[in-house]
């Protein structure tokens, strides 16, 4: 009331019950209310209400009553048509209504962006009706309805709200029941408005002064009515500090106008409240219309109201600060440079770049790009660190890139050209000075041998066998890399692998084996040319089909 009734988008503990049953999911703890006023100096209005919070959620209930005695029965005189007293005495009116709400957090339920910092709530409203001293009769009514409201905080400053009242249609039992069978629709309403949080912490402007608070709140009032005006309410509270607010409003009313009209009414309200050892009193003074009878005083005692709203819970903490495009783990390139190319989410938080311990340029969108050298054949590791203004390490990244050989007589489309790379990057093969490899060049018995003892593999033949000057033949290759491999050597060869190589043939043996175990797959005739001097091409391909050489090809990709 001291606020002018701009409260739907206030609505942050118990009186969220009356005003808007969204906000009672803000309250964050057990909160006891209650009030007492005296209506335009005649009608006792009285409320007790409880909350009670449940993580993200909370339920409420409250009783209202408002009654007024003394009124006079009264009956048309039929000679003057003027309403009189009837001398039977005075008679009493009492209205009551017991709420009973729920209020959630749907965030508690989904991570969904579309549910932060949004709040529902629902009262069901029983209502209660009553004229007491009508001569001979009972005249009671009952009847029950619904209260439904939205609250929603877009930012730290800004509140929004949205209540309907009573929006149970009369089809579905939203009526007054009286005792003689008379029902009576409960006329629907509602509320639309927002807070502004004008100064303070996390407010518009902040003074950084803790407890020094303003707060401007402005509603708009409809109802189902025909011919009822909206209704404004304007409030602004000023939290001055920790145990004392100050609240300013104009509230606006429906009044008759005659003639069947009905305009507004703009009253004056003003209040404070006061808080001390988890309690606090609350007092509003409140005109209606001109006479100085009608001004009201409302008075109200509160248990667990904190002098602060419950803020809605905090952002998750910033865990990435930095997105790197095309640079996914496990890249595999040629090139003895990589560009690394991304964003800075949050430039105003991040002072300087480092990729491998040197700044990289930041533009002023937060693009970066930087051209990382990758020194060594294989795995290459590159370093992203976001420093903060403070010097901080605000995040750490990490980018591998495999780097493989690069002969320039092996083009993209040759399907050698990767493993020949892999090759080189586990330095088992190198190119010539000139940067090619020469895959159709003959390749030497010294030269094979040399890049066998480069595998690392610990083998009988590289200790025993002769290094020959010379051209090698395909033979002598099979030969060679057959007993490289270790194969199990048949007692006896009963038919020829090729057309050319009898099963007399000195190496029909190794021959047999190295074709049987695919390391002449490149031969792709019934004629193996044995004599022919074997090309480094032919040395690689069979070389690549053997069990120890694939492992280490293998484990190179999978590093």
């Amino acid at each position: 009331m001291g606020l002018g009734r701009a409260y739907v988008a206030v609505a942050d503990d118990a009186y969220a019950i009356f005003q808007n049953p969204a906000g009672l999911a803000r309250i964050a703890q057990l909160q006891i209310t209650s009030m007492y006023c005296k209506l335009i100096d005649e009608v006792d209005y009285a409320l007790l209400g409880a909350a009670h919070p449940l993580n993200r959620e909370a339920l409420g209930v409250s009783f209202v009553r408002a009654s007024v005695g003394g009124s006079l029965l009264s009956k048309r005189d039929p000679v003057t048509d003027r309403i009189v007293p009837d001398g039977e005495g005075a008679i009493g009116y009492a209205s009551s209504v017991a709420f009973l709400t729920y209020s959630l957090a749907p965030e508690k339920y989904s991570s969904a962006a579309f549910f932060k910092n949004l709040y529902l709530g629902t009262s069901l409203k029983i209502f209660s009706q009553s004229l007491t001293g009508v001569p001979n009769s009972d005249v009671t009514a009952l009847g029950y309805d619904l209260d439904v409201g939205l609250l929603y905080q877009p930012n730290s400053f800004l509140t929004l709200g949205l209540a309907g009242y009573n929006v149970l249609p009369y089809s579905m039992g939203g009526k007054l029941i009286w005792g003689s069978g008379i029902a009576e629709g409960i006329p629907a309403s509602g509320k639309v408005g927002g807070s502004l949080k004008v100064l303070g912490p996390g407010g518009m402007r902040d003074l950084r002064f803790e407890s020094l608070e303003l707060y401007l709140n402005f509603d708009h009032e409809f109802t189902t009515l025909i011919g009822r005006p909206g209704l404004n309410h304007l409030g602004a509270e000023w939290v001055l500090s920790n145990w004392i607010s100050f609240r300013a409003g104009l509230d606006q009313d429906a009044v008759a106008l005659g003639g069947g009209a009905v305009g507004t009414q703009t009253n004056l309200a003003a209040g404070l409240g006061i808080t001390a050892f988890n309690f606090r009193f609350d007092y509003a003074f409140h005109t209606f219309g001109e006479l100085a009878e009608n001004n009201t005083h409302f008075l109200s005692l509160s248990y667990g109201v904190e002098k602060k709203r419950m803020p809605p819970p905090p952002p998750p903490p910033i865990t990435e600060y930095l997105t790197v495009e095309a640079a996914a783990d496990q890249n595999t390139i040629y090139d003895p440079y990589f560009m690394v190319k991304g964003r800075v989410l949050y430039p105003d938080q991040v002072k300087n770049l480092l990729i491998n311990e040197s700044p990289a340029n930041l533009y002023p969108d937060g693009n970066f790009f930087y051209l990382a050298p990758l020194p060594e054949l294989g795995g290459n590791r590159i370093t992203l660190k976001a420093i903060s203004l403070s010097g901080r390490i605000l995040e750490t990244k990490e980018i591998k890139i495999r780097r493989l050989g690069a002969f320039s007589d092996i083009p993209p489309q040759d399907p050698l050209r990767q493993t020949l790379g892999a090759l080189a990057a586990l330095g088992y093969v190198s190119g010539n000075r000139d940067q090619t490899f020469g895959p159709d060049n003959k390749i030497s018995r010294g030269t094979l041998m040399s890049l066998l003892a480069k595998t690392g593999k610990d083998s009988i033949l590289l200790r025993s066998y002769s290094y020959k000057p010379g051209a090698l033949t395909r033979a002598e290759a099979a030969a060679i890399l057959v007993k490289f491999a270790q194969f199990e050597e048949p007692d006896y060869v009963y038919e020829q692998p090729f057309a050319d190589v009898p099963l007399k043939y000195w190496a029909v043996k190794p021959i047999y084996l190295a074709k049987k175990h695919g390391l002449l797959n490149f031969v792709k005739d019934q004629y193996f040319k044995p004599a022919q001097q074997v090309t480094r091409r032919e040395v690689i391909e069979m070389l690549i089909e053997i069990d120890y050489i694939k492992n280490k090809l293998v484990e190179l990709f999978n590093s």
